[in-house]
């Protein structure tokens, strides 16, 4: 039995691309608070966290007042090509959801005694939030997320291109619920990304042990074990 020699400890392809998401548009929004100083607005109006692969990021926002949009990344799924010379050189076509969450509180407004709405507010935030994320992510500067393509001559010595292309699936919107917090509004949105990507594998042959059994096993809880015996008086 042949084993892998080399440690599995780089990111595969969706965490490589889900990472480059995150990492872009987190300069991007730093960039235009910078281009809205230079052209005399509230940067604070550009401001926006990301996070990558949270489940509720919006968590935050029910301990304190803090209206920041947030933008989440994380991967949903794949389709694998079967197809290609290579494992090493197979790719994948797969989504990748880009939720946004505007956020609004209900309020009086002092100057006209009237009520500010919450919920106009946070879908006003969510949509130009959408809007401003879509066209960050298809800029010219961005086809490849990042990636810097190959030459006509494929040197891998100047090619570290893991996307080759990317497209908006779908954009739809939904509203969380912020159960603790009834005063402030929360409307999401979702642009699910479709990125073409690299996928790899190890190709390395490992070396043959004379003596190898194991045996995988599942606790109560679910969790795999291996058992191994291996025959290990002939190395040195």
């Amino acid at each position: 039995m042949a084993l892998i020699e080399e440690l599995l400890d780089t990111p595969d392809g969706h965490e490589v691309v889900a990472a480059a998401i995150g990492n872009l548009l987190t300069v991007e929004i730093a960039n235009q608070q910078v281009l809205a100083v230079d052209a005399g607005l509230n940067p604070e109006a550009f401001k926006a966290d990301v996070y990558l692969s949270r489940m509720k990021p919006f968590d935050t926002r029910l301990e304190d007042n803090d209206l920041t949009p947030i933008i989440n990344v994380w991967f949903e799924s794949a389709n694998y090509e079967k197809h290609g010379s290579t494992v090493r050189a197979n790719r994948a076509d797969g989504t990748f959801n880009i939720d946004i969450y505007g956020f609004g509180q209900s309020k009086r407004n002092a100057s006209s005694g009237g009520q500010t709405v919450g919920d106009k507010q946070a879908k006003q935030e969510v949509d130009r939030w959408l809007g401003l994320t879509r066209r960050i992510i298809m800029s010219a500067q961005y086809t490849y997320l990042g990636s810097q393509r190959a030459n006509s001559g494929n040197d891998p010595n100047i090619s570290n291109q893991f996307c080759y292309g990317r497209w908006v699936e779908s954009i739809t919107t939904f509203q969380p619920e912020l159960e603790t917090r009834a005063a402030i509004t929360c409307v999401g949105a979702r642009l699910a990304l479709g990125v073409h990507y690299l996928i790899d594998s190890p190709q390395l042959v490992g070396d043959v042990f004379e003596i190898f059994s194991s045996s995988v096993f599942r606790e109560e809880d679910g969790r795999l074990l291996i058992a191994v015996d291996t025959d290990v008086s002939g190395s040195p």
